[in-house]
């Protein structure tokens, strides 16, 4: 399970049973697609600079586990069973509907 939450290519909610705004969009991306929006990023605290690469800070790496933990959290509702549930329990739902069929 851990795996699978850790897979930032895995969609959010591991597929098509949740209700937006999570279809379709990786679980580390919404959350830092907001908080880019949010203006939460600090360029000079939160990133490096090395040559042609940039690269998260300390801080910023810890910005980034905060923001993923959060969003793992976030109450959705899932379209088939009909409950509210949170994201990572939604995600192993998935999982496990994925293994029976």
């Amino acid at each position: 399970m851990n795996a699978t939450l850790a897979e930032a290519s895995v969609p959010a909610c591991a597929g098509v049973n949740c209700q937006p705004p999570c279809a379709a969009v990786p679980v580390v991306d919404l959350p830092v697609i907001t908080s880019i929006n949010w203006r939460q990023w600090d360029a000079e605290a939160d990133f490096q600079i090395a040559g042609q690469q940039v690269w998260l800070s300390d801080v910023g790496k810890r910005k980034l586990i905060e923001l993923y933990e959060r969003r793992k959290e976030d109450h959705l509702k899932h379209l088939v069973i009909g409950y509210s549930l949170p994201c990572a329990r939604l995600l192993e739902l998935e999982v496990r509907l994925l293994e029976k069929e």
